[in-house]
């Protein structure tokens, strides 16, 4: 059974562990000042919907196309998106984007530029194409993520772990790479990055 709260003297509307369909956002009247706190959305294609000035908290996204979506003026806390289509999303734009988990999704040519991505995760996914310049990804994860053509110049990778990750380039000496994890023969990239020759 749907449930909304609607706040006194505020505009705004919260929903809580709602399973978010296509029609149960069609049934809304507005979809600004919105408020989604621990919700599942299932299957829809968010370039039917205009979201403004939006929060997500502990949302989880399930077999969405949020690809080319506009995150400006929207707040994402702790996201999960699961096997979805994110290509040509400029997360930068996002008023909030925090503890980002992805598996199994298509996120190519998507901009993270200078954003702080502490303990963000994907795994079994494809990133390319993307852009993480200037980024902070402590301890962020890449497990079996394809990286090629995405862009880690000048990005915070401390603790960052690459391993099973697949076709990336990070430069050592312009990126912050202490603790990072590796796995070979893919670590060998650091050294292509030198322009040094390696012989088996």
């Amino acid at each position: 059974m749907l449930t909304q709260r609607t706040r006194p003297n505020v505009s705004a509307m919260d929903f809580e562990r709602q399973t978010i369909t296509s029609a149960f956002l069609g049934g809304l009247a507005r979809l600004e000042e919105l408020h989604f706190d621990s919700c599942v959305f299932q299957n829809i294609d968010f370039a039917s919907f205009k979201f403004s000035k939006t929060l997500f908290t502990d949302c989880r996204f399930q077999g969405c196309n949020l690809s080319n979506l506009n995150p400006t003026g929207l707040r994402w806390r702790s996201p999960t998106f699961q096997d979805c289509k994110l290509v040509g999303v400029n997360w930068s734009r996002a008023s909030l984007f925090m503890d980002a988990k992805f598996y199994d999704c298509k996120a190519d040519l998507c901009s993270f530029q200078s954003l702080e991505l502490q303990n963000f995760a994907c795994e079994e996914s494809s990133f390319k194409d993307c852009d993480f310049s200037y980024a902070k990804l402590n301890r962020a994860t890449f497990t079996n993520t394809r990286l090629e053509g995405t862009n880690f110049n000048r990005a915070d990778l401390s603790g960052a772990d690459f391993r099973g990750a697949q076709n990336y380039l990070v430069h050592p000496l312009e990126t912050k790479i202490k603790g990072a994890k590796f796995r070979l023969p893919e670590a060998l990239s650091l050294l292509a990055a030198l322009d040094v020759q390696v012989e088996s």
